[in-house]
């Protein structure tokens, strides 16, 4: 019975790291950047979010469309992105995706969660492209950043951003490339990890049942003696996460800081 009970305990938390590390970074991007958006329409226009963030909007809608079409959702009506002249009509929207389920199937229902946090994870597959083709040595730094923080050096982590020198070479080829990448992945950090309340609301529909799923899954390989290729699977999984997401994370913070400053101004 101890054993039994030591092992749910153990399955229980290996999920919550599982879950729960996406899940705060998924709330973390959304808060920053609909805050900046806000600061953007507000002092720029509603427009600046589309000019700005196009490729983010692009990103996020397809990711929707995608999901909800594997996960056998009924496509009413989409639109990747809305022209300036369209916003108002469309209530605001800068692109969206109109779906319907079957309540009745687990599969569709499950889904749900998976559709409402798609742009999380097509925008991190995005934002991973433009790293591998246009920013290898930012992509080689991240993946520093993530090793010494589960390795638990902090202070190394933060200090090998702080003394990066990726744009310290003259203007070449590669440079411009890099800034280019650069401009991508602000307009998807800005246009695309926004999540709306109601892709939140969805998610959370198909949160409960797909944490019960992977509860018993996990559960099931640690009583087979397997938990330790669950162990290497979240290891590898929270690693590349967070060497994807940390970039999300610090542009957000950056253009959140500029917006900002324009909103004062």
């Amino acid at each position: 019975m101890s054993y039994l009970f030591k092992t749910v305990t153990h399955s229980l938390l290996q999920e919550l790291i599982l879950l729960g590390i996406p899940t705060i970074v998924v709330l973390l991007l959304t808060f920053i950047n609909r805050n900046t958006k806000r600061n953007l329409a507000s002092t720029l226009g509603v427009n600046s979010q589309i000019y700005l963030g196009w490729l983010g909007i692009i990103v996020h809608e397809l990711s929707h469309l995608l999901i909800a079409i594997l996960a056998g959702h009924h496509i009413e009506h989409f639109k990747l992105i809305c022209s300036p002249r369209e916003v108002d009509i469309n209530g605001g929207r800068l692109g969206y995706v109109d779906e319907s389920y079957n309540p009745k199937s687990l599969y569709q229902r499950v889904g749900t969660c998976f559709i409402g946090t798609a742009p999380i994870w097509g925008c991190t597959l995005a934002v991973y492209l433009i790293l591998v083709l246009m920013e290898p040595n930012m992509l080689r730094q991240l993946q520093f950043f993530s090793s010494q923080i589960m390795q638990g050096n902090t202070k190394i982590a933060f200090l090998s951003l702080l003394t990066t020198s990726y744009f310290q070479y003259p203007i070449s080829l590669e440079r411009i490339m890099s800034w280019i990448g650069i401009f991508l992945l602000i307009s998807l950090v800005v246009g695309g990890f926004d999540l709306s309340s109601a892709d939140l609301h969805n998610s959370w529909t198909g949160f409960a049942l797909l944490y019960i799923i992977m509860a018993v899954l996990i559960i099931i390989l640690n009583l087979l003696g397997l938990g330790i290729y669950v162990n290497k699977i979240l290891k590898g999984f929270i690693f590349i996460f967070v060497s994807i997401m940390s970039i999300s994370v610090i542009l957000s913070i950056i253009v959140n800081l500029i917006s900002k400053v324009l909103r004062i101004l």
